[in-house]
């Protein structure tokens, strides 16, 4: 069975693969996701021996999803005390 563009996009969208955003929720995640107008005072209020890592980031793709749930919070949550995992959405 061949399915057309326009059929797959539909199916995918109906099922949910599609228009999936990533959330950064402070409940299940150690990460934080810092804006334009906060991102200079985020950074520099870290403690002098932490390092800041920050993960630029789409919304609409699920492998950055599937990143941020995943490998990137993992490590956020092992180093708190010295890495400080932030977020920005592109």
């Amino acid at each position: 069975m061949v399915l057309s563009r326009r059929t797959a996009t539909l199916l995918a969208a109906a099922t949910g693969v599609l228009g999936k955003k990533t959330e950064i929720d402070a409940m299940r995640h150690d990460v934080s996701q810092v804006y334009e107008h906060n991102f200079n005072n985020v950074i520099s209020a870290t403690q002098p021996l932490t390092v800041s890592a920050v993960l630029y980031f789409r919304s609409n793709n699920p492998k950055h999803a599937e990143l941020i749930d995943g490998a990137y919070n993992e490590v956020a949550k092992k180093t708190k005390k010295n890495v400080e995992g932030n977020c920005i959405r592109l």
